[in-house]
């Protein structure tokens, strides 16, 4: 006698004539696989991280420098502004110095009630502490009467373009032997340390 085995299918199972996946002998339930970084890769990640830092530092360094430079100008053309003020108010005349050993602290004393800012009067790269008082810039009075900003007026000056009349105390504070300077026309740049004791001996009118 023949016995015919007969399997009955879900509803579900008849209409698809497939067997899901979840109930096929031997499949279990599906796995995630990650991947992670291998060491070499860390490793070349970390160089690379070293070596945009390494690139970016004195990028940065220089640019600090140069912020720190025409910062610097700034506060010099707004005490030349200041110093027409008072020259416009004192027929003509700059502020005068009885002392040329405090000529930056008396200049100072005079330009202030046109500012009222004290950190005009200071360069961020004025290495000195505490801070001079009268600033860290000086200005053009000399005891030669030719060369000396005292007692002159500003249409005396003879070439005004080429007459620097202030500037950062010590050379180097931004570039290596130079000074930031105001010349008497009132633009501001940067000149050589040697151009500029030259210049503060020559004659100005």
């Amino acid at each position: 006698m023949e016995v015919l085995s007969t399997v009955r299918r879900s509803p579900r199972t008849r209409r698809s004539g497939r067997i899901s996946a979840s109930h096929r002998p031997g499949c279990g339930p599906a796995r995630r696989v990650f991947s992670g970084f291998s060491l070499t890769e860390l490793l070349v990640v970390v160089t690379l991280m070293a070596l945009l830092l390494g690139l970016s530092i004195p990028t940065l360094h220089a640019a600090r420098e140069r912020a720190a430079t025409v910062q610097c100008l700034s506060n010099l053309r707004s005490l030349g502004m200041a110093m027409r003020m008072f020259a416009d108010q004192h027929q003509g005349s700059f502020p005068k110095v009885a002392d040329s050993n405090q000529t930056p602290l008396q200049v100072r004393t005079e330009l202030e009630p046109y500012l009222g800012v004290g950190k005009v009067f200071v360069c961020s790269r004025d290495p000195v502490k505490p801070r001079p008082l009268g600033g860290s810039y000086d200005w053009r009075f000399t005891d030669d009467p030719n060369a000396s900003l005292a007692r002159i007026r500003l249409d005396q000056i003879r070439r005004p373009s080429l007459i620097a009349i202030g500037g950062d105390r010590h050379p180097s504070w931004h570039k290596a032997n130079t000074i930031n300077a105001l010349f008497a026309d009132l633009h501001v740049d940067q000149v050589g340390e040697e151009d500029w004791f030259k210049g503060i001996k020559s004659r100005i009118r």
